[in-house]
């Protein structure tokens, strides 16, 4: 039933599900990770999924509930700015090229994804399937753009390319991208985005057809 619902919806979430019952062999692994992936079945108190027990009406109802809540996200807004710095007195300012932009929900589960595949995109952006993250650099124009992103509030990170902060400042940033990402990919994000990189950070609310603006200039680079 499971494989059913899974395939009826076209979901493919690819997470490692935490069902003491459930293992990489069994034949509809994949199908019963996507539905706790998709928050359609969270299983049995006791940390179980009971795959071997008949699926009973009140829980088909509960599934089916569930599933049809899955993409019914229609309301969307966008994200956008221009990224600068400063290249020297005489020329000034200039865009801060491949620049790059992070978004993360305040309410991201990375306990749902891969840890490899959070590291992956903590260190060059590359999103996981089925995530609620999203990316962007900053091109030739200094600007950057990321639509169709659902209403709600994320943590939008800006890493410059072309700029370097003081190593001896503190990243007031760490504790709260430590509790969204996990402890593993924070180490990769602060390694390839933070430690060297001037950032700017912010709290961002996307709204319904609406395009909030970030944007910043990173000045002088440090050294």
């Amino acid at each position: 039933m499971a494989r059913v619902i899974a395939q009826a919806f076209s979901l493919k979430g690819v997470s490692m599900s935490d069902f003491y019952d459930v293992s990489y062999s069994d034949t509809y692994y994949s199908y019963i990770d996507t539905l706790a992936h998709n928050d359609i079945t969270v299983g049995f108190p006791d940390g179980t999924f009971k795959k071997n027990e008949p699926l009973t009406r009140a829980q088909f109802s509960v599934f089916l509930a569930r599933v049809m809540q899955v993409g019914k996200i229609t309301e969307f807004g966008n994200l956008k700015g221009t990224v600068t710095w400063q290249y020297n007195h005489y020329i000034g300012t200039k865009p801060d090229v491949n620049a790059k932009v992070f978004l993360i929900p305040t309410n991201f589960n990375y306990t749902k994804y891969f840890k490899p595949d959070l590291g992956v995109y903590s260190s060059i952006g590359v999103i996981p399937e089925q995530s609620n993250l999203y990316f962007a650099k900053v091109n030739g124009y200094g600007q950057y753009e990321i639509t169709n992103i659902p209403v709600g509030t994320y943590i939008a990170v800006i890493s410059s390319k072309n700029t370097t902060r003081n190593p001896n400042d503190e990243l007031y940033i760490k504790s709260t991208l430590e509790d969204l990402l996990g402890t593993e990919a924070y180490k990769d994000f602060e390694l390839f985005n933070l430690k060297l990189n001037k950032y700017d950070w912010k709290t961002v609310e996307i709204k319904s057809n609406q395009t909030l603006d970030f944007s910043t200039d990173f000045g002088y680079t440090y050294y």
